[in-house]
């Protein structure tokens, strides 16, 4: 089920993205400005109202411009204090709620409470497009949203930004494209204090670590990114790659989840992938063009490893709720 934006809403966002870039001028490179229209241009094939509000949570990938004229993302720590995920790097966002009409507002509210960003006026902040959903490891449905910070004064409300202590920890910025570094050496194991939690019937089992063939040091512009994985199992026994980027600057590693979204949020930017271009990348073609295995640069994937859409479907049917199809024939 392909979702279909019409032609003149989505030109109409182009054009509008055109205007911002327009007034940008020499503060937004040449690069970062084909990125935003790739990632405008992208249409995800999945609707987040086809899922049960109870299930859904929405997150913010926050672009603004660095002083080159880069596409930084805004990451922050989790709170230790937290029961969920204490500790690690998430992007702003949570649960659905009922003053949420749709799981973009929810990633936006959840920014406002968590970092303090504000919402208004409504036009320093354009919606750029909502990225496929994922599943998280307590298998809630998880929609990224992508907006790019459009004031004038971006750069001060960005060191504005104030995490709340309640949530979270520290606020810390990372260029969007460095996510498609090569992983600098053959996994290890990370730290224990990025691993999954004890497994459960949901969460991934650690093991053995496999190397990878592909692996070599790429520094992108100098930034010293160090990124790693590894295979764990997880649901229906399937392998899941666990992708680990370290830094000095980070507060936290961006790992699992979290590194996912990222990555194919780069992807879509670089290269500018439609949604049935992101599932050959994820495996479910089975006959990979070689020409995206050489732009991603490393292998992305497990060998077996089930796409999102079928991750969803297994958390869906693990919790009772109807799955992707059945809701799709309800529908029709």
């Amino acid at each position: 089920m392909q979702v279909e934006v019409s032609p003149d809403v989505l030109e109409s966002k182009i054009n509008k993205l055109d205007q911002v870039i327009e007034g940008l001028g020499s503060s937004i490179s040449d690069g970062a400005a084909k990125q935003l229209r790739n990632l405008a241009r992208f249409q995800s094939d999945t609707p987040s109202a086809i899922f049960p509000r109870k299930k859904l949570a929405g997150v913010l990938i926050l672009l603004h411009l660095d002083s080159r004229g880069e596409l930084q993302v805004v990451l922050t720590t989790r709170s230790s204090r937290l029961r969920s995920h204490p500790g690690e790097t998430a992007l702003p966002g949570g649960r659905m709620e009922d003053v949420d009409d749709v799981v973009e507002a929810t990633a936006l509210r959840e920014a406002n409470e968590e970092i303090g960003l504000p919402l208004t006026p409504p036009e320093s902040l354009l919606y750029i497009t909502t990225l496929p959903p994922y599943s998280s490891r307590t298998l809630l449905v998880v929609v990224p949203a992508v907006y790019l910070l459009t004031s004038p004064s971006a750069a001060q409300v960005i060191s504005s930004l104030r995490p709340n202590p309640d949530e979270v920890e520290a606020i810390f910025h990372v260029p969007l494209q460095t996510l498609l570094q090569l992983p600098s050496s053959a996994p290890s194991a990370p730290s224990s204090s990025s691993l999954p939690p004890p497994p459960t019937s949901s969460s991934p089992k650690r093991r053995a670590t496999r190397s990878s063939a592909e692996a070599g040091k790429v520094d992108f512009d100098n930034f010293g990114l160090t990124h790693t994985y590894e295979d764990l199992i997880w649901l229906s026994d399937r392998l899941y790659r666990l992708h680990h980027f370290t830094h000095s600057s980070f507060t936290s590693p961006i790992w699992g989840l979290t590194a996912d979204i990222l990555i194919t949020a780069a992807l879509i930017a670089e290269w500018g992938l439609s949604a049935e271009e992101e599932l050959v990348e994820s495996g479910e073609v089975e006959q990979e063009d070689e020409g995206r295995k050489r732009r991603l640069g490393y292998g992305r994937w497990a060998e077996g490893q089930m796409t999102w859409k079928e991750i969803i479907e297994e958390a869906l049917r693990s919790t009772g709720q109807k799955g992707l199809q059945d809701r799709r024939t309800k529908e029709t």
